[in-house]
């Protein structure tokens, strides 16, 4: 029975285990009646049924085993074994955690539990039962490497890295172990860490094709491809044939020439500074001493313009980028010539004023987002500042006026290009002011300067119409109409046909005259020295005070002009507070200046009124072809505006002054407003 047992593990050795199978069954066969197989050829023959994949009897032969021995590790691995190759994992999960606690300590266990959890993808519960197993068995090797490659099923690249330290600390020559450090030292932004731990793989076994291949990668990544070209020829001249390495040598092919190329593009920036002119292939060629086949992708390398997106950038990207643009604006400003930041940046000056490690794609990077942010559309309705943006903008702001460019808000509040855009942006903003409301005359809307229809303030377009002039100033003589005193100056200086606005009475300062006869705003004194408005004289044709007609009054000749005023008895326009009062100038005859009233040269004229003892007489002529004279309580028919009136100025001299008359009692017309 002996020498079967060996004849079938030599079988199954040799990946005969159907050999194995036939040679072990004989043995049983051959043994004494009665007596019972032993337990090693139990689990011999349960061993190679798993190999041959008939779980089913596998297990039963592992079950047989169990029932003599029940704490066997390894009847309970086998039995659980079965169960995961039948596929029944919550079976096996379910027997493994009764049967570990009974069974002694054996990483087996542990190892099959995490793979029936797994298989359930229960990969949480999996790190459980390994870490359980790493507690009770710390010097394992096998569950050490089976945490970490759970770390790398989870993506948890940090538990894998610490797993396979602790498996690397037990066993430091294992080539698996080594490669598996490395490809999650990759994996954790470490190429260095990695390079080193494939060169420990191939130190320890320098057979290995995927260790330098692995290599050459790690050297390809940390910018080494020339190396890596020579790495990647040792995994070749080991298996000519390994897929792998030839891909990663075309790889490092071109790295190797990409390296040249930016190499010497970085180089000719800067002899293009130096020249103050662009290279061209001849210089690449004579001065740099740039192959031939290099000359073009040179010429086109530094000719590029690398395109930023700022919206697609993470703060990761912004903060370098942002970091390096005021390096780049501050080192301008202490080492270039005056007047940089009115010149602008070319892409040498960025080559010039970079550190030297940069390379041609991170110049090129760095001149891209400087260009990106001049041209970006900061508009102001659509900036939403951060706080520390805005107090930035508030401390620029009481900067000097040469303090606040662009470069030197970078320089003197330490931020990068693009926060200095954007307080320029709202210093810009900042400079707009709202449309301003019209000025408000607040003596206009006082009561007094009302009118009394209580239309409103007055108008501010003046009391005359184009066309119509002034009254003589006050002083010029006894005259019937008059200006009213404190306007005399203002009145006097007005131009021929223009009027004067009522803001003009409160402007010269003087006491503001009121009428007699409706306290509104006096415009002309009458001849009885009665203050009127223009509202008064439209509406009335007797002066309230003396009772005298005021519908034509003849004034003295003033430096050689006669003023007639001729008021046309005509209801006003709604909301005016004016009348119709038109004047018209007519130069005077050759003869001087007389000091006489001047009355109508036309047939004798009735006395309408008798004026006040010391006043002068004002009469009226009668119309010519007129049948019926107008009375005082009709009047004339007013003229178009600009056309001379029908009576004509008289040399007659006045009538002496008559009788004293009694005041007509005047009745009131249904058109007239009631005071």
């Amino acid at each position: 029975m002996e020498i079967a047992v060996r004849r079938a593990r030599l079988r199954l050795n040799a990946g005969r285990p159907d050999l194995g199978l036939e040679v072990l069954d004989e043995g049983l066969k051959s043994a004494p009646a009665g007596a019972p197989p032993g337990l090693g050829a139990l689990l011999l023959r349960a061993e190679i049924l798993g190999a041959l994949e008939r779980p089913a009897e596998a297990r039963a032969a592992y079950e047989e085993v169990r029932q003599r021995e029940p704490k066997s590790p390894v009847a309970l691995a086998g039995i659980a074994k079965s169960m995961l190759e039948e596929g029944k994992h919550a079976e096996a999960a379910e027997f493994l955690r009764t049967a570990i606690p009974q069974a002694p300590p054996q990483e087996s266990l542990y190892l099959l539990l995490a793979e029936a959890e797994g298989g359930l993808g229960h990969l949480d519960l999996a790190v459980d039962a390994v870490k359980k197993g790493v507690e009770v068995l710390p010097k394992s090797i096998l569950l050490w490497v089976r945490l970490g490659e759970l770390g790398i099923a989870r993506q948890s690249w940090t538990d894998a890295s610490n797993a396979f330290a602790h498996a690397l600390a037990l066993g430091p020559s294992s080539v698996a172990v080594l490669l598996r450090a490395g490809f999650v030292a990759e994996r954790l932004g470490h190429p260095n860490e990695a390079l080193a731990l494939y060169d420990r793989a191939t130190e320890a076994d320098p057979s290995d094709k995927q260790a330098w291949t692995s290599r050459g990668l790690a050297l390809v990544a940390t910018g080494r491809p020339t190396e890596g070209v020579t790495s990647f020829d040792r995994a070749l001249a080991l298996d000519s044939d390994y897929a792998p390495a030839k891909d990663g040598k075309k790889v490092a092919t071109q790295k190797t020439r990409d390296a040249e190329i930016q190499r010497y593009g970085r180089e000719a920036l800067l002899l293009e500074a130096r020249l103050n002119r662009t290279v061209a292939k001849n210089d690449l060629f004579v001065t740099l001493h740039v192959p031939y086949e290099f000359l073009e992708p040179v010429l086109n390398a530094i000719g590029r313009t690398s395109k930023i997106d700022l919206d697609r950038l993470d703060a990761t990207e912004v903060r370098d980028l942002e970091n390096a643009s005021y390096h780049l604006v501050t080192s301008a400003l202490e080492h270039r010539p005056p007047g940089i930041e009115r010149r602008g940046f070319t892409l040498a000056d960025v080559a010039v004023l970079a550190p030297p490690s940069y390379s041609l794609d991170q110049i090129e990077r760095v001149f891209g987002y400087l260009k990106a942010v001049l041209e970006a559309d900061l508009r102001p309705e659509n900036l939403a500042l951060t706080p520390d943006v805005e107090a930035l903008a508030r401390q620029a702001l009481v900067l000097p006026p040469e303090q606040r460019t662009l470069f030197q808000i970078v320089r003197n509040l330490r931020v990068g290009v693009y926060k200095a855009r954007l307080i320029k942006v709202v210093e810009e903003a900042g400079a707009a002011v709202h449309a301003p409301l019209p000025a408000l005359d607040l003596g206009a809307y006082s009561p007094e300067f009302r009118s009394p229809e209580g239309a409103g303030p007055p108008s501010t377009e003046g009391p005359y119409s184009a066309g119509e002039v002034p009254l003589a100033p006050s002083g010029a003589g006894e005259t019937g109409v008059s200006a009213a005193p404190g306007m005399a100056s203002d009145w006097a200086a007005t131009p021929e046909g223009t009027g004067l606005a009522p803001s003009a009475i409160a402007s010269t300062g003087a006491q503001v005259p009121r009428c007699v006869g409706c306290g509104g705003i006096a415009s002309v004194v009458h001849s009885c020295s009665a203050p009127l408005c223009q509202h008064c004289i439209g509406q009335f044709p007797n002066c309230p005070k003396c009772g005298l007609a005021v519908t034509t009054l003849t004034t003295q000749p003033l430096d050689g002009v006669t003023v007639h005023t001729t008021r046309s008895h005509v209801p006003t326009r709604a909301g005016s507070a004016f009348g119709s009062l038109k004047g018209v100038f007519q130069r005077a005859k050759a003869s001087p200046p007389r000091s006489e009233p001047v009355v109508a040269k036309a047939a004798p004229a009735r006395t309408e009124h008798s004026p006040k003892p010391g006043h002068p007489v004002v009469e009226r002529p009668k119309p010519a072809a007129a049948p019926n004279p107008p009375t005082h309580r009709e009047a004339p028919t007013p003229s178009p505006k600009g056309a001379e009136p029908d009576t004509k100025p008289l040399s007659e001299p006045p009538l002496p002054p008559a009788s004293t008359a009694t005041r007509p009692k005047r009745e009131k017309r249904d058109d007239e407003p009631r005071l």
